[in-house]
Formats: C-alpha cells, structure tokens, sequence
C-alpha cells in the first residue's frame, strides 16, 4: 500500500502503522496477489551466515591485538618499576 503523505501515518508501536484522517490510498500498477505462490525472505541465509564468521574472525582478531597491547603494556610498566 502507498499513501499521498506516509510522513502522516500515525504510529501503533510494534512496527505498526495506521492511516491517518483524511488519508487516501494511491493506486500502485505494480502490486500483483499471486494464488498459491510462497513468500521469500529477502535475505541469502547462507551469506548472512559468512558474513556473520567473517564478523566472528575480525572481532577475534582485533581481540588479539587488543591483549597484546595490554600486555606490552604491562610489561613497560614493570621494566619502568625495576628502574625506579
């Protein structure tokens, strides 16, 4: 469905909207209902999922690194106390 002005469309909450009054429909050549057709998600389950071990790996990575400045740090503070 498509409005004249969606910037009117009264919130539900919940994801959810409404027309708001005095709103009318406007009609859209495009929207078809096909009988016993199934819907499709608009996402490949299988690349959100590489996409997701890819995330995995840099976040483990940056991790790594993350530890290893902190224990580079410790160590110059150590060394810094010997000294002193």
């Amino acid at each position: 469905m498509r409005f004249q002005d969606p910037a009117r469309l009264e919130r539900l909450g919940a994801g959810l909207v409404a027309a708001g009054a005095g709103m009318t429909l406007v009609a859209d050549g495009q929207a078809r209902v096909q009988q016993g057709a199934l819907e499709n998600a608009n996402v490949s389950s299988m690349q959100e999922m590489v996409q997701l071990m890819e995330t995995m790996r840099h976040f483990e990575s940056i991790q790594r690194v993350a530890q290893g400045y902190d224990e580079m740090l410790g160590t110059a503070i150590r060394r810094l106390g010997d000294l002193g």
